[in-house]
């Protein structure tokens, strides 16, 4: 071999593993997560009792929940082996939902309590993703 072959040689790889080093691709790939509700703490919702003579009357407690937190299926970035990388489509809402307790009536009666609507609130947000190859390097 000849200085001159070896230093073509030096200079290609230098120049080869400068081209590695210059590759922006993140090897990621999307994984798909499913949707998640979680109920918070459950409120007693009042039951009814009533007495008279010798009969009893009443009603279950019913458990309310404080709120509720609704996550909407999708994605997130996991390592992949591919050159691939991923890209946001969009974003959706994470919502909670507050409740509180609402007591029901017959004439003057209390018959029982139900479980109703307060608020909702956008709370946070989730992506969407999607998986794609990296693009090719110039020269390479």
């Amino acid at each position: 071999m000849t200085l001159r072959s070896i230093g073509a040689m030096l200079l290609a790889a230098v120049f080869s593993f400068s081209l590695v080093a210059q590759d922006n691709c993140p090897f990621e790939r999307t994984a798909h997560l499913e949707a998640e509700l979680k109920l918070g703490p459950a409120q007693g919702c009042g039951g009814v009792s009533y007495q008279v003579g010798g009969v009893s009357v009443s009603t279950v407690r019913d458990g309310c929940p404080l709120f509720s937190i609704y996550t909407p299926p999708h994605d997130i970035a996991v390592r992949s082996t591919s050159r691939t990388m991923i890209q946001c489509l969009s974003l959706q809402p994470i919502t909670k939902v507050i409740f509180s307790c609402a007591q029901d009536w017959f004439l003057i009666f209390p018959i029982g309590s139900s479980c109703s609507f307060v608020q909702q609130l956008n709370v946070g947000t989730v992506p969407v993703l999607v998986s794609q190859p990296c693009p090719e390097h110039v020269g390479a």
